[in-house]
This record gives structure tokens, sequence and C-alpha cells, in this order.
């Protein structure tokens, strides 16, 4: 059934917002999923607070002119099925979710992302996906501020505890 005008207009709209909102956004060209495929995805990454939506490639070009005007769509959206995974917070771990579902299914194909209000290649996509996710980075960071305070811990607990061995040593010897 045919969009009314009123429809249309709409649904750019939310598409704006989205795109406004989005910290990151990865484009994919699904190719035959089931929509049980699709749906395990969504699922995936709502708990990454990120969501995919196969697009209306006319609708979504028009949002995505006014938001990105500086960046060919054209080429982005030129045959057939589109999604896009709007990622808000951690980038990378949506984008080893979609990787990982692409080459589990090999029905997906990763086309590009927008990184920082720029257009980012579908290695550089790939390339993200393999970076740590933002919990990972920040525990190793504490973990790398913790390390020399740890150490100094344990050396003043064995100093501690040679000295008191010592003592007990010294006090039986007398006995």
């Amino acid at each position: 059934m045919a969009k009314t005008k009123l429809e249309k207009k709409e649904a750019v709209k939310q598409y704006s917002e989205a795109l406004a909102s989005a910290d990151a956004l990865y484009f994919v060209k699904p190719t035959g999923l089931t929509s049980n495929e699709s749906t395990k995805l969504k699922l995936t990454l709502n708990k990454l607070k990120s969501k995919y939506v196969v697009v209306k490639n006319t609708l979504f070009k028009r949002a995505f002119k006014d938001t990105y005007p500086d960046i060919d769509s054209d080429k982005l959206f030129e045959n057939g099925e589109h999604g896009v995974v709007f990622v808000q917070g951690d980038i990378s771990s949506p984008a080893k979710s979609v990787k990982e579902f692409s080459e589990e299914t090999k029905k997906m194909e990763i086309l590009a992302g927008i990184y920082n209000k720029k257009l980012v290649s579908k290695s550089e996509v790939i390339e993200i996906a393999s970076l740590p996710s933002y919990n990972e980075m920040l525990a190793k960071t504490l973990a790398t501020f913790n390390a020399p305070l740890s150490a100094f811990v344990r050396l003043n607990s064995s100093i501690i505890q040679k000295f008191v061995l010592t003592v007990k040593a010294v006090s039986e010897k007398t006995q």
C-alpha cells in the first residue's frame, strides 16, 4: 500500500531525529535475511543501545542529505534494500555484533559508516569492530592505574612479613 504524503513526511522526520541523535551509523546491505535473523540482530543491538532499521532509500536519502549535506548519499544507497544501525554510546560493540552477524549468516554486507560526521569505509568499520568495548578499555585503564599501587602494597606487606618472621625466630631462639 502506498504511503500518503503525510506518512512520508513523518518517516523523513523520524529518520532525521534518529540521524541527529546517533553517535555513529553503520550502513549494511541485507540479502535474503529471514525475519527471525533480522529479529535476532535487532535484539542483540538493542542490548547495546543501538537500533537496526531497514530503511526506505528515497525517504532516508532526504533525511540524510539534511543531516549530512557534505556526504554523497547516492553512492551509499545505489540499488536494493539497505539497513542502518543507529549507534548510541559505545561504537565498537555494535560494529562487532554486525560484523559477527554478517560472517555468521553470510546474508549481510557492511557497506560503510559515519563517525564524527565523517564517512568511514567498510574496512574502517571492521577496524572499529576489532577495538575493545568501552567497558574493556575502562577495565584495562583502571588495572594500569592500580598496578603500581598493588605492587607497593605487596612490597610493604612482604617487608612486614619478613620482619615479623625474624622477630618470631629471634624470640624462639632466646627461649
